[in-house]
């Protein structure tokens, strides 16, 4: 059974709005960096998939450029901040195949099905979450 919350995870979510404010849309149009198109690289390299998940999607930027390299995927993200969540869900409003949900991955991972979707990644969100809570998290996403 996973954890609560940790400190980590409390801290993300409850950043507050004018930290936000300040740095979604900085997110939001950092395309070029370079981490995001190696992630596209390693994609192209699965087989095809049909459903992705992104854990802690934060502006939803990788989600967006998913959609316009894999545009047959639904797309699904997960983030924990409130904030975050629905500056994606605005950004991405208009495409019926992604989805943005607000949500703590520790407890959502507890009721994770193996075939909900075919890839899950993420980016740098695992160096927020405790130790403790690190192999349980990893275990669901396996």
């Amino acid at each position: 059974m996973m954890a609560a919350s940790s400190p980590a995870t409390q801290f993300w979510r409850d950043r507050g709005p004018m930290d936000w404010a300040r740095v979604l849309p900085t997110y939001w149009g950092a395309t070029a960096q370079p981490h995001r198109a190696a992630l596209i690289q390693s994609l192209r390299k699965l087989p095809r998939f049909e459903t992705l998940r992104e854990l802690g999607c934060c502006a939803g930027t990788n989600l967006a450029m998913i959609r316009q390299v894999f545009p047959w995927a639904a797309v699904e993200g997960l983030e924990v901040s409130p904030d975050a969540a629905v500056f994606a869900q605005n950004k991405l409003a208009a495409d019926p195949a992604v989805r943005i949900t607000c949500t703590d991955i520790l407890h959502e991972a507890e009721v994770w099905d193996s075939r909900e979707v075919d890839v899950t990644i993420t980016c740098y969100t695992l160096a927020y979450i405790a130790p403790d809570d690190l192999s349980d998290l990893l275990e669901a996403v396996v």
